[in-house]
C-alpha cells in the first residue's frame, strides 16, 4: 500500500494512523446501515473534529444512505461543505 501512495482509512472514533501515513476518514454509515441504525451525523462531526486535531486526513468521505439512489447524493452533497 506504501508503495501505490494509499494508506488506510479510519473508522475508528479516534484515527490512528502511523508516522507520515496517508490516512482517510470513513463516515461510518455503512456500518449503522448494516447495524439497522440510523446514521448520526453528530457523532460523525466529532469525529471529524478528532480527525482535524490529529492533523488533515488526505481525504473524507461524505456521509450517505446506502442503496438510495438519487437521495444519497442530494444527501452526499449537503455534507461537502
Amino acid at each position: 500500500m506504501q508503495h501505490l501512495g494509499w494508506g488506510r482509512l479510519c473508522l475508528r472514533d479516534k484515527p490512528t494512523p502511523y508516522p507520515g501515513e496517508r490516512w482517510g476518514l470513513d463516515n461510518g454509515a455503512y456500518m449503522c446501515w448494516r447495524k439497522g441504525m440510523p446514521f448520526d451525523g453528530d457523532l460523525f462531526l466529532r469525529r471529524l473534529d478528532k480527525a482535524y486535531a490529529m492533523g488533515m486526513p488526505y481525504m473524507a468521505v461524505v456521509p450517505d444512505i446506502v442503496a438510495a439512489g438519487i437521495d444519497s447524493l442530494i444527501f452526499s452533497q449537503a455534507w461537502r461543505k
